[in-house]
C-alpha cells in the first residue's frame, strides 16, 4: 500500500493504519518489515541514546549506515541508497507498538535526514486557507489550544510535527491525522476527521508563553536573532550533529532554511493564562491578531 504522512508518499507492505492513501506519484521511501525472536547487535558502532516515552533509543552508526533501536523490541535500519527503512521485530512489538514508533521517530527522522523536510515540534491549524503553528514544550497547552480550534471548525495539520518541505518557501505540508490531548505514553491519540491534506502557505508562529490566571492575553513579536533562536530551539530530531558527520550538510540547511523562515514568516509571543476558562478569549486574540498580520 501506498501511504501519504509528512507530506511524502511512504509505500509499506504493513498496514500503517488509517492514514491517507496514494494512487500514484513519486515514492519517498519503502518500508520492509521481518519477525525475529531477538534483535541481533547492530553491526556498527553505538554513538548516542537517548528517551523517548520511557523508552531507552540507541543511535548506532558509521558514515551514511544508521541504525535506530527502541530497547530490545524493534529496529530501524535506513538504507539511503534503496530508499527504505527495514523493520526488524520482536513478538514485544505489538500494532500499536509498531505504528507509534513508525510514526513519531522512523519516517520523520527518515525524511528529515535524506533532506526532504524541515521539522519542527508545533501545533498548528488551518485558518482561511493557511496554517497557524503553536511553538510549545509538551505538556505546555499545545496540544489544548489545536483542540480548541478544531471545536471551532478549524481543519488540522499537524499535533506535533510541523513539516515544512525543503524549499517549499514557507509551504507546510500534511503530518499525520492524530492528535493526542491527554500525552499517554506511546500513543497516537485521536484521529481527526477534518485532516488538511495538502500543501498550504505558513502564515505566522506563535510562541505559547504560560502566564497567571490573571493576566492579559496578549502577544508580542519577535524579530531577527530572537525570532530565529525561537525556530533553532523547536527543530526536531537533532541528529546531524559533530557525532554523526556524514548528516552535517543536513544540519547547515536546517540553520539557512530556519534563517530564512524567520525573517519571512511572523514569529510571537503569545502569553497564555493558565485557565481553560481563558481558551476563548486566546482564540479570539490570535483571530484579531491574524488580521494584522494580513495587512
Amino acid at each position: 500500500m501506498r501511504y501519504f504522512a509528512f507530506g511524502s508518499c511512504i509505500e509499506s507492505e504493513y498496514d500503517l493504519g488509517p492514514l491517507p492513501l496514494v494512487e500514484d506519484g513519486p515514492v519517498a521511501v519503502t518500508l520492509t518489515f521481518s519477525t525475529a525472536t531477538k534483535l541481533a547487535v547492530p553491526p556498527i558502532k553505538k554513538l548516542h541514546s537517548y528517551l523517548a516515552q520511557a523508552r531507552n533509543i540507541n543511535i548506532y552508526a558509521d558514515g551514511q549506515e544508521l541504525c535506530l533501536q527502541v530497547e530490545d523490541f524493534i529496529q530501524f535500519y535506513f538504507d539511503w541508497k534503496r530508499q527504505v527503512i527495514s523493520c526488524f521485530m520482536t513478538q514485544y512489538a505489538g500494532k500499536l507498538l509498531i505504528y507509534y514508533w513508525i510514526l513519531q521517530q522512523a519516517l520523520p527522522i527518515y525524511l528529515l535526514l535524506s533532506n526532504r523536510v524541515e521539522l519542527l515540534h508545533a501545533g498548528a491549524v488551518v485558518m482561511d486557507g493557511s496554517v497557524v503553528g503553536f511553538l510549545a514544550e509538551s505538556g505546555t497547552g499545545k496540544s489544548t489550544l489545536v483542540e480548541h480550534f478544531l471545536s471551532h471548525g478549524h481543519s488540522f495539520c499537524t499535533d506535533e510535527h510541523l513539516v515544512l518541505p525543503r524549499g517549499g518557501k514557507g509551504m507546510v505540508a500534511p503530518s499525520i491525522p492524530y492528535y493526542r490531548p491527554n500525552r499517554n505514553v506511546e500513543d497516537l491519540g485521536v484521529r481527526v476527521s477534518e485532516f488538511s491534506s495538502v500543501q498550504r502557505p505558513l502564515r505566522a508562529l506563535y510562541l505559547l508563553r504560560a502566564a497567571p490566571p490573571d493576566d492579559a492575553v496578549r502577544t508580542c513579536a519577535l524579530q531577527g536573532s530572537a525570532a530565529a533562536s525561537v525556530l533553532f530551539g523547536h527543530s526536531l530530531y537533532n541528529l546531524a550533529n559533530q557525532k554523526l558527520p556524514a548528516y552535517r550538510p543536513v544540519l547547515r540547511k536546517r540553520f539557512e532554511e530556519l534563517s530564512q523562515l524567520s525573517a519571512e514568516v511572523p514569529i510571537k509571543i503569545l502569553h497564555v493564562p493558565r485557565s481553560l476558562a481563558r481558551l476563548p478569549e486566546v482564540y479570539g486574540c490570535i483571530c484579531e491578531d491574524l488580521k494584522e498580520v494580513l495587512h
